[in-house]
């Protein structure tokens, strides 16, 4: 075989390749758009099939088609075989993207079982951007395969439409001219119009997750600002006795308050039980890390929309706690396991509301052990007290984030190859769901906050120091049903956590505080800052939270279930969480919905009490809820519960 030969036969097999490529692609793309749309496997869709469901699939089918058909029909209206070959590249290329773009958009959906959400891009652009590049890194073989797929698709589309349109244009060549572009023209129109109306089409999967307008959400924003406004000015604050002791908050990653039991976070567990007051549930305003930290620094009602670390407008003349105990003469701290300490706006964040430094990568040496989503705990917190040394002898605020082990996607072969030691201790051998998977990695996290709090903290600063240890946010463990994703649904299972307060132990909290005490009345994270002003002797503070300071003190029973806790879920369409214990009621934004669960005989959620439209009397409850909060931020002496019905 001559070199020629060689090359043309390598040409012809390629051109081979690619034309079974794009047959793949379509198959992908014909299952893809019926899997995003149905809540079934695609392939019983398309071998079991019911009478019901044919219309509607196949709509599907021949939508994911048209691009592909419509493509070939514009070929055949160009007769002059130059431009044709022009024409075929710059069509091909066109195709090619807005399969690819489509795919996005229905593997996101087939996934989540929601259409992606583009409030993540505009209020969180940067974060969506690094998030998708963590993830890229883990699954570089997975996008270098399907670059290759579109380079090749692409190719192969190039090889179709040349064939079919020569093909074709012989065919037609025997009609009537008369006939032939009416034909095309028609056969097009069919194609654009069945794949307009059809849900898988791009421009329909884009316009699937506008923006949400509901008397619910303009209501919720009127409160949202005014909760906001209440942290900002010049109130003085008075302690009624000397504030002596230093404060950390310890900020773990998505602690779902349903696995921390003695398998999993044994050391927290053990900690929070032998030295302070364990609250087994809290609930967590929203599902994002920053979204938390602006109720637990600043006690404002959690974010639909444009949060506090996004806007300067927000966020300027905020007096929130770290402010607070600047003014009393302490040193304020912020560390971020994440290296990009501007990831979602922190740093600019943690400015504006008083924090004196904020580190993360900046305080690492060279060789410290990292993963995907940032340094690994040990040396991370080894780094940090490193930093705190500096400050012997002064009161200092320390929040310690850790972000890495307990991160999504949780423990996967990343996790398992850079934490070997750990592989017979691990509460699942082999983890297969994402309970397990996140089980797994909250023991790590958990470990390693057990050895820093044994090796770092308790020698130095246990003795004059509060602490409150506490889950950022809640992540979903799949109780519901495709119910994984923090950013879809609003559930219990979303929001809530675990939180524990250790008093520094040469103290007169210390003495006082009840150790040993559960706490299972249900409070929120937007109470965290009334309360820790109460720690320290202020009391009557105007914030939307409510101090829960008296159940560290006391021994009495929980009383039932404190009223009016807000959660939000600002992505799939929005959600607003209001619960007046035991009730809890569940306004769906984008669709309208109301529905109502009973917490107490119903804790997982799976029987609705009721469910139908928002009327108006349920907007009177929504704002009956959040006014009560508003009044007692007003009256700081008024209770925090909302009036008896």
């Amino acid at each position: 075989m001559t070199k020629q030969d060689l090359v043309s036969h390598l040409g012809s097999s390629l051109k081979k390749l690619a034309l079974v490529i794009v047959v793949v692609v379509q198959v992908f793309l014909l299952v893809i758009s019926v899997a995003a749309f149905h809540k079934i496997e695609a392939l019983v869709v398309m071998l079991k099939i019911t009478h019901a469901a044919l219309p509607p699939v196949t709509l599907l089918i021949i939508s994911s088609l048209a691009p592909l058909m419509i493509a070939v029909l514009l070929v055949m209206m160009i007769k002059v075989s130059k431009t044709r070959a022009r024409f075929i590249h710059v069509l091909a290329g066109a195709v090619t993207l807005y399969y690819a773009a489509s795919a996005l958009f229905l593997c996101y959906r087939a996934e989540t079982g929601f259409a992606f959400d583009w409030l993540i891009v505009r209020y969180h652009f940067t974060d969506a951007i690094e998030t998708a590049a963590v993830l890229s890194s883990q699954y570089r073989m997975l996008f270098g395969i399907s670059a290759l797929a579109l380079v090749l698709y692409y190719w192969g589309l190039v090889v179709l439409l040349r064939r079919a349109g020569a093909r074709v244009s012989m065919a037609a060549a025997n009609l009537p001219n008369k006939l032939h572009s009416p034909a095309v023209i028609g056969g097009m129109l069919i194609l654009v119009g069945t794949h307009v109306y059809a849900e898988n089409n791009l421009f329909n999967l884009i316009q699937e997750s506008r923006e949400t307008k509901s008397a619910a959400k303009t209501l919720y924003a009127r409160y949202y600002e005014d909760s906001i406004s209440r942290v900002k000015g010049s109130e003085t604050f008075k302690p009624d006795r000397a504030m002596n002791e230093n404060l950390f908050l310890f900020h773990l990653e998505s602690v779902n308050a349903d696995l921390v039991q003695e398998s999993i976070t044994p050391r927290f567990l053990q900690i929070a039980k032998q030295r302070g007051v364990f609250f087994p549930r809290i609930q967590a305003p929203s599902i994002f890390t920053i979204l938390s930290q602006e109720s637990i620094l600043c006690s404002v009602l959690p974010a639909l929309e444009r949060n506090l670390a996004e806007s300067e407008h927000l966020r300027d003349g905020l007096v929130c706690l770290p402010r607070i105990l600047k003014n009393f003469g302490f040193k304020t701290l912020y560390f971020h396991s994440l290296p990009n300490i501007h990831f979602a706006n922190t740093d600019t964040f943690m400015k504006a509301i008083g924090f004196d430094e904020w580190h993360a990568s900046d305080i690492m040496k060279p060789g410290d052990r990292k993963s995907s989503w940032g340094y690994v705990e040990d040396i991370f917190y080894q780094r940090v007290f490193e930093q705190l040394s500096r400050f012997r002898g002064q009161k200092i605020f320390a929040y310690i984030q850790v972000n890495t082990t307990n991160h999504y996607p949780f423990y996967n072969d990343e996790k398992k190859a850079a934490f070997p030691q750990f592989d017979e201790k691990l509460p699942f051998k082999k983890p297969e769901t994402q309970r397990e998977r996140m089980g797994d990695s909250m023991y790590i996290q958990d470990y390693y906050f057990g050895q820093m709090y044994d090796e770092l903290f308790r020698k130095d600063y246990a003795q004059n120091s509060h602490v409150i240890v506490f889950g950022d946010h809640s992540f979903p463990i799949g109780k519901h049903e495709g119910n994984l994703f923090n950013i879809n649904g609003a559930f219990q299972e979303n929001f809530v956590t675990s939180l524990a307060v250790l008093p520094a132990e040469n103290s007169w909290l210390g003495n006082r505080l009840v150790k040993g005490k559960e706490v299972h009345r249900l409070y929120s994270y937007v109470d965290i800052l009334p309360t820790v002003l109460e720690m320290y002797g202020i009391r009557d503070a105007r914030y939307y939270g409510s101090s829960f300071f008296p159940e560290l003190v006391t021994r009495t029973k929980d009383k039932r279930g404190k009223e009016c806790i807000v959660s939000v879920q600002p992505y799939s369409g929005g959600y607003i969480s209001i619960i007046n214990y035991p009730e809890k009621r569940l306004f769906d934004l984008k669709k309208g919905m109301v529905t109502v669960y009973d917490l107490v005989a119903d804790p997982n959620e799976m029987k609705p009490l009721q469910e139908g439209e928002i009327q108006q009397e349920h907007l009177n409850l929504l704002e009956r809820c959040l006014r009560s909060l508003k009044e007692k931020s007003v009256n700081a002496n008024s209770p925090a519960d909302f009036p008896a019905r």
